[in-house]
């Protein structure tokens, strides 16, 4: 961007271009490499890179969405050279690569909020018909009071905080309960 004048030189053009291709290469394997990631780790070995306070789904659009912004700010810069670049053979297949990659990325987070979106409708109501109070015996035998809040509501309320700092929507259910 700041030599843009001195571009229009035969040299320095023929150059640029092979640093360009150099460019589409690297990124290249990086998507082979992010694709590898996605797809080993999908079904349950995203749980390693889930901040430990983060709730399960959360962190699971977290990854994701990491996932994602690795993919998307190097496209965004490509996308910003030369028009000339994207015109190639090469760059129409990592276009292609980086579309693909990205569409299941994005359904792998909606079949995650799905999922979950099921999950808290079918379980919540029995929930919170429980008393949120209830007598226990103590280890002398006396008569002591517990609080029995679900850990299901527990973790129902993490995921909706960290639902509404990801911009994501919450399930109407879950809202009216958070």
């Amino acid at each position: 961007n700041t030599f843009e004048s001195v571009t229009t030189r035969p040299l320095i053009s023929q150059e640029l271009d092979a640093k360009h291709m150099d460019l589409l290469a690297c990124y290249l394997n990086d998507l082979a490499e992010v694709q590898q990631i996605f797809l080993h780790n999908k079904e349950i070995g995203y749980l390693q890179y889930i901040p430990s306070n983060l709730p399960p789904i959360s962190g699971a659009i977290y990854w994701c969405r990491g996932l994602m912004e690795r993919l998307s700010m190097p496209m965004d810069f490509i996308r910003a050279l030369d028009s000339r670049i994207l015109e190639r053979k090469e760059a129409m297949d990592i276009t292609e690569m980086y579309t693909s990659l990205k569409g299941h990325l994005e359904e792998f987070e909606r079949a995650k909020i799905n999922e979950w979106g099921a999950k808290i409708e079918a379980s919540t109501q029995a929930k919170l018909k429980n008393s949120l109070l209830r007598r226990d015996t103590g280890s002398e035998g006396e008569i002591i009071l517990v609080l029995n809040f679900d850990p299901f509501l527990v973790a129902l309320l993490r995921e909706v905080k960290h639902f509404l700092l990801l911009n994501l929507e919450v399930p109407k259910v879950a809202l009216d309960i958070y």
